[in-house]
């Protein structure tokens, strides 16, 4: 023996109530997504203030590292206008080569410290600059040996050792 059922419903309410419920999520959705952009905008507005602060410093940190630099130059050179040309003349030969102002001014800074003439330093950096091949430390080391070299008058081991 079997049994059938037949029951007859209407449904129309229980859609009209899923209506509903899908429209107030989607709204709900759409102004969360509005608080997310809102937050986003926030987030990107604080990012790009902190890097902008973080550049204003940097900058005017290197900009006085560089009025620094003109003042040591110029006390080696004998006269700020020399300095000035010479950090000018760095800073054309840092656009051609991976080596910066900075290290060109260092090197100047120890040759001239061991007797050499600002005008003497000029073409000798650009051949270490060659020699390093853009590399800042082996730039350094090798303006140390060839200022130790020059000013002793004669190589010697150690500055041998010091430019291989």
């Amino acid at each position: 023996m079997s049994l059938t059922v037949k029951i007859k419903g209407d449904a129309s309410q229980f859609e009209k109530t899923m209506r509903g419920v899908k429209s107030t999520v989607g709204g709900l959705s759409s102004k969360i997504a509005g608080i997310g952009a809102a937050a986003a905008g926030a987030a990107a507005g604080y990012l790009t203030l902190t890097k902008a602060m973080e550049f204003l410093q940097s900058s005017s940190s290197k900009a006085a590292d560089m009025e620094d630099l003109t003042i040591q130059m110029g006390m080696l050179a004998g006269s700020t206008e020399k300095a000035r040309q010479m950090i000018k003349i760095f800073r054309d030969e840092a656009t051609k080569s991976p080596l910066s102002s900075e290290d060109y001014a260092k090197a100047a800074k120890t040759l001239m410290a061991f007797g050499m003439s600002a005008d003497d330093s000029l073409p000798i950096m650009r051949s270490l600059a060659d020699i390093s091949m853009g590399n800042s430390e082996r730039f350094e080391s090798l303006a140390i040996a060839f200022a130790q070299t020059t000013s002793a008058g004669r190589l010697m081991g150690q500055e041998v050792l010091q430019f291989v």
